[in-house]
C-alpha cells in the first residue's frame, strides 16, 4: 500500500497508483514484526509513527528512484536519506532498513537501529 503518491514537477505517480487507506499494517514473521513503508512514504513522519504505534520491530523501505522523471526530487532525496532513516529509527525505537530496487549504481542497503 502506498499511502503517499509523489507529485513533483513532471514526476507524478498518480497516473498509475492510488493512495491506499488500509492503515499501516504490521506482519508477524519469524524475523519479527515487519512493516513496509513504500518508497516516497519515507518522507512523511506520520507513516513512521504509525508503524511504531502498531508495534513494528523492523520497517523496510524499498524504493526505486531513478531516471529523468525522478531527477527533480534527487536534490532533496539523496543528501537527506540517511539522516531521516536514522532519525526515524531513533525516534520510534525500531530497526529501519532502506534499499534501492533499481540499478547496481543505486544499490545500497542501510540498516539503522533506534
Amino acid at each position: 500500500m502506498k499511502s503517499h503518491i509523489p507529485r513533483v514537477g513532471d514526476f507524478n505517480e498518480s497516473t498509475y497508483y492510488l493512495e491506499g487507506n488500509t492503515g499501516h499494517p504490521v506482519f508477524e514473521t519469524a524475523y519479527g514484526k515487519i512493516g513496509v513503508n513504500i518508497c516516497y512514504g519515507r518522507h512523511h513522519p506520520l507513516n513512521w509513527l504509525a508503524f511504531g504505534l502498531n508495534g513494528v520491530e523492523i520497517v523496510l523501505n524499498p524504493y526505486a528512484t531513478v531516471g529523468e522523471l525522478s531527477e527533480p526530487i534527487w536534490p532533496i532525496e539523496v543528501p537527506t536519506r540517511f539522516f531521516y532513516l536514522t532519525l526515524r529509527a531513533i525516534a520510534f525505537f525500531y530497526y529501519a532498513c532502506a534499499f534501492c530496487l533499481i540499478l547496481p549504481s543505486c544499490l545500497y542497503f542501510q540498516v539503522i537501529r533506534g
